[in-house]
């Protein structure tokens, strides 16, 4: 969201970012790029006149675009949306929302009809509301992610920073702790792949629930693994990378980490899950492997890493693909083009 409300053309919109609980760090981005922020501190229920003051505002604000993302956002701001009568009307859908009741499957349907496009980040996520949410595929329409190239440093020194050896394979991963990105299928598939290459070390950065359980167990496996926490910059660590995997056991809206990789000329290695198989072309940009299989990703990442050249070749091609489908002008573009239409 940070980077469509700061790169849409202000020549042709007005953006103002309402945030209806807590705004956190992005909200002070946003906030210092110039664009208004509202925080409007919603209660985890919210009232009936809530809705209706926040429908009140919109319509005495003259808003034209509601752009609304996350179930909660979607759900509230596009009910207030219909009631201010706003002319265009948009949801983003970031995941899968097998997490989602019946019933709140049932009023996304119900709104849709009221919604101008239903935006999925992945043709994959798109799949999952025409067939779970039963939404119309003429309101929905899919609007890749873009993440911004990121900033690398020498390679060397970004090696020195996380005490990293001369000489090691490093193996990137970079996602939240937590059970749906599969990280105990990447701690086994590289136990066994040091078997092949044994200067392998994995670079883990973020944080979460399972920190302390993945460090015990990367331990206990004799991994050699380094968890770096939140980065504030995460081209430090993929300058340190040779390879970046990412290994979710069920799904995968987009990863914005992997077209981060992607961006930086790394070869890829993922589950083929989700909207993974969209960002990975097996064996062009890297390979995808069985979802919860870790002796089929061990073999990938052999594959990978123990061929310096194809690991080269598939890192130019991620580039490329970057290039053509997953920047942010992109991105905006099409977003640009959905506003205007």
């Amino acid at each position: 969201m940070r980077h469509i409300v700061t790169g849409l053309d202000r020549r042709l919109f007005s953006p103002a970012v309402w945030c209806l609980a807590g705004g956190g760090d992005i909200a002070g981005e946003i906030r210092c790029s110039g664009t208004p922020v509202e925080l409007f501190h919603m209660e985890a229920r919210p009232s009936i006149g809530f809705v209706l003051a926040l429908a009140l505002r919109m319509r005495r604000t003259r808003v034209e675009i509601a752009h609304c993302h996350g179930y909660t956002a979607c759900a509230v701001g596009r009910v207030a949306a219909v009631l201010a009568r706003t002319p265009a009307i948009f949801a983003h859908v970031h995941s899968h929302g097998y997490h989602l009741q019946p019933r709140q499957r049932r009023f996304e349907r119900l709104l849709s009809f009221a919604t101008t496009k239903v935006l999925c980040v992945s043709e994959s996520v798109r799949a999952f509301v025409v067939e779970h949410e039963r939404i119309s595929p003429s309101r929905t329409q899919v609007v890749y992610n873009g993440a911004p190239e990121p900033v690398l440093p020498d390679s060397t020194l970004a090696r020195r920073r996380f005490g990293i050896a001369d000489g090691m394979k490093v193996l990137g991963c970079v996602a939240s702790l937590a059970p749906h990105k599969g990280h105990t299928v990447l701690l086994d598939a590289v136990r066994m792949a040091q078997e092949a290459i044994p200067n392998l070390v994995l670079l883990v950065v973020g944080d979460g629930p399972l920190r302390q359980e993945l460090e015990q167990r990367a331990c206990q496996a004799k991994v050699a693994a380094i968890f770096t926490g939140l980065l504030p910059n995460i081209g430090e660590a993929l300058a340190a990378m040779d390879a970046l995997s990412l290994l979710p056991p069920r799904q995968e809206g987009l990863s914005l980490a992997l077209i981060e990789g992607m961006a930086a000329s790394k070869p890829l290695i993922g589950a083929a899950v989700g909207g993974i198989p969209e960002v990975i072309r097996d064996g062009v940009n890297g390979l995808l492997c069985a979802p919860g299989d870790p002796t089929h990703a061990a073999a990938c990442l052999v594959a990978v890493l123990g061929d310096s050249e194809r690991a080269r070749s598939m890192g130019e091609a991620g580039r490329k693909l970057y290039r053509e489908r997953f920047t942010p002008q992109r991105m905006i573009a099409d977003i640009e083009q959905l506003y205007r239409s």
